[in-house]
């Protein structure tokens, strides 16, 4: 059995982008108690995560999608660990 959920975002809660736009930066998510800010590349399609540990990895090849949900959740963890942890190729930020 699968369970889908729809997640509903508004398009006056994303970020409007533009062609010269290089990378979209959310910082200070500070309603997560995992995630400390991210930062997200459309052309690279990079997603950097820091984390409240103190940690920061890059996510390799995450659609534009998954990151505006990411940012909707209402829990960051919860939708992190389900969708991005795991799903693309990673590497530390040193």
């Amino acid at each position: 059995m699968q369970l889908q959920a729809t997640i509903n975002i508004n398009e006056s809660d994303l970020p409007i982008l533009h062609p010269q736009d290089q990378e979209i930066v959310i910082l200070d998510v500070n309603d997560s108690t995992l995630v400390e800010n991210i930062v997200y590349n459309p052309e690279k399609r990079s997603l950097d995560v820091w984390f409240t540990t103190g940690s920061a990895y890059t996510y390799f090849g995450v659609p534009l999608i998954v990151v505006f949900r990411f940012v909707a959740a209402k829990s960051k963890g919860e939708y992190f660990n389900r969708n991005i942890r795991g799903k693309y190729i990673t590497s530390r930020i040193v």
